[in-house]
């Protein structure tokens, strides 16, 4: 992308364009983990895993497509609302787009993982390694989300700066992120209490979600009106 053409996009394209990818991810995050890492993934029982993936093998395929087109989507994002918060402090918004593009290359790591279960599918004793990939997957995109809720808890720093932006917003964007940060670092650090942060997590499930959907709505209503390019 051209630095003419970075400069000129307008705040309310920015804001458009952030908030539709936002709500995208949403959709395909649903049916890409929701949907279908659900039904394939069984822990602690790699035979009724890999059999899950035998049985469902179309189904796989359009799980990774679908991680595939969020991946892309978390690059536009990050492009996006780095044009959109610039104006609000320049550097801050750099660094917050960072951490969401390095927490979209681990994702791209973790979708390997997914992908290379395809190469085991009717393998002779290959219930354990299909097991471990996803096993795999699910834990290099935990260790990603790490990185994304400093980048959640990046754009609540950056919307408390920026004029006009309500103060609900940035409060929800800083209670998604910490608990983004504090749900996967427990996984990664206490696998023995795996049990209670399993527990935590679907507590925190409703403002995690929430945070970024409501800075999407937010953007795609309001976002970027009566600003000028910068």
């Amino acid at each position: 992308m051209s630095a003419s053409l970075s400069s000129s996009l307008a705040p309310r394209t920015a804001a458009r364009l952030a908030g539709a990818s936002l709500l995208l991810m949403a959709v395909l995050a649903g049916i890409a983990f929701g949907l279908v890492f659900s039904t394939v993934y069984i822990p602690g029982d790699a035979a009724a895993t890999a059999q899950a993936v035998a049985d469902h093998v179309s189904l796989f395929r359009l799980g990774i497509m679908a991680w595939l087109l969020t991946l892309l989507l978390d690059v536009v994002v990050a492009w996006a609302l780095y044009l959109y918060f610039r104006p609000a402090h320049a550097a801050g918004s750099l660094l917050t787009g960072w951490l969401r593009l390095i927490y979209s290359a681990m994702l791209g790591i973790a979708i390997a993982f997914q992908a290379a279960v395809l190469c085991w599918l009717g393998q002779p004793e290959a219930a354990t390694m299909i097991s471990g990939l996803l096993e795999a997957f699910q834990q290099s995109w935990s260790l990603g989300l790490i990185l994304f809720g400093g980048h959640l808890c990046g754009l609540a720093w950056l919307v408390r700066r920026s004029p006009g932006m309500p103060v609900w917003l940035w409060v929800l964007l800083y209670i998604a992120g910490g608990s983004y940060v504090l749900v996967h670092a427990g996984h990664l650090l206490l696998p023995q209490l795996e049990a209670q942060i399993s527990l935590l997590e679907s507590v925190l499930a409703l403002p995690m979600t929430v945070g970024e959907l409501g800075l999407a709505v937010w953007l795609l209503v309001k976002g970027g009106k009566g600003q000028t390019p910068s």
